[in-house]
């Protein structure tokens, strides 16, 4: 494969500084994040030029795409990861900002500079079940029934209406984890059922919701593959990047008590209204000590309403496969190993993941 000038925003974050490391290795890749790269990721990715640029800084923007055309001739692709994201109802400023005026920069100067192809990081939570039995494609139209949703929902809008100017490829990206976890909905889960208290048995429901993983080195590889198939995909494409199907509670509660050796390994369901209960006194307390719970009263509406993801035609396009052992049930023992016997670093690496502050660090490499 020749070598291609790759340019990639939210370059230092969980998902931009893995694909950052990998494409490294092979491509002239140039890095743009807020955040400057930490001490390990400059070691793990050397050659990378760095800008440290807010995206919602036009002109900042456009400096770097002018730089990086003046100083190398070319840009071949922009993988988009860079983003903003809370699980909370209120649209937050940020939003605006990052995700709708960013990525209108990012979309404006790679049409400006004659960008051969740009990978989007939507997200499956861009779709919404609007049934127990619904499966999700590529086709599934996008909804707004979040703030993080809706402006995914936009980026995507801008994608497809520029598709004429700027070749796209939105991918819909499921729950990425990593051998630490750092997936913050995970994070939870595996702390309530990995734990010893006495809701430890507690499944909200009847065990049916689900969502599609994907680990962050498979997510690596899909990126990978729409950037050597870039020539001969169509100008505007739609993939899942997940999983096929989902792994739903009932399956992830069981495999954790089997995992860990628990003796009694049945969940206890019960009933949504009760949840609602618990998680207003759970938000009441969590505003008070500052550590407001991941789980917000919304999500409580997409009880047993599973995300099921059909990637058939994702995996056949790109000629994808996931890696054999890293589905998340499949890999679930590393990251319990962790949890046991490494608690402080995993509690540290999940706790700046979900503040929005991931640093790339040695357990990566």
């Amino acid at each position: 494969m020749n070598r291609k000038v790759v340019i990639i925003t939210g370059a230092a974050g969980f998902l931009g500084s893995a694909v950052t490391v990998d494409l490294s290795g092979d491509h002239t890749v140039v890095a743009i994040d807020h955040r400057g790269p930490s001490e390990a990721l400059l070691a793990a990715a050397p050659g990378v030029g760095w800008h440290q640029v807010d995206i919602a800084e036009a002109r900042a923007v456009e400096a770097v795409f002018r730089q990086t055309t003046e100083s190398i001739g070319r840009v071949d692709l922009v993988v988009h990861f860079a983003a903003f994201y809370h699980f909370g109802m209120d649209r937050r400023e940020e939003y605006e900002r990052t995700n709708v005026q960013g990525t209108s920069h990012v979309v404006q100067s790679s049409v400006r500079s004659g960008v051969g192809r740009l990978i989007f990081a939507s997200s499956i939570a861009a779709m919404r079940p609007e049934s127990s039995t619904e499966v999700l494609t590529e086709k599934t139209p996008t909804a707004d029934y979040i703030p993080y949703a809706e402006t995914k929902a936009i980026g995507e809008r801008m994608l497809r209406e520029a598709s004429d100017r700027l070749p796209a490829v939105v991918l819909r990206i499921g729950g990425a984890f990593s051998d630490w976890c750092e997936l913050p909905p995970l994070w939870s889960l595996l702390k309530l059922w990995g734990g010893r208290s006495p809701l430890s048995r507690l499944v909200v429901g009847q065990g049916r919701s689900a969502m599609p993983y994907i680990h962050r080195d498979d997510l690596v590889r899909i990126v990978r593959a729409c950037i050597e198939r870039h020539a001969s995909l169509g100008h505007h494409e739609v993939f899942l990047a997940s999983q096929q199907g989902a792994v739903t509670h009932e399956e992830l509660f069981t495999a954790i008590g089997r995992t860990l050796g628990k003796a009694t390994t049945k969940p206890i369901f019960f009933a949504p209204g009760l949840a609602k209960l618990g998680l207003a006194a759970q938000h009441a307390l969590g505003h008070l000590t500052g550590r407001v719970p991941f789980e917000h009263p919304w999500m409580l509406q997409f009880t047993d309403r599973p995300w099921v993801a059909d990637t058939t035609h994702t995996w056949n396009e790109l000629g994808f496969r996931p890696t054999d052992g890293l589905g998340l049930l499949e890999r679930l023992p590393v990251l319990l190993e962790h949890f046991r016997h490494d608690r402080r670093t995993w509690e540290d690496r999940n706790r700046v993941r979900a503040a929005g502050r991931y640093a790339y660090s040695c357990e990566d490499t």
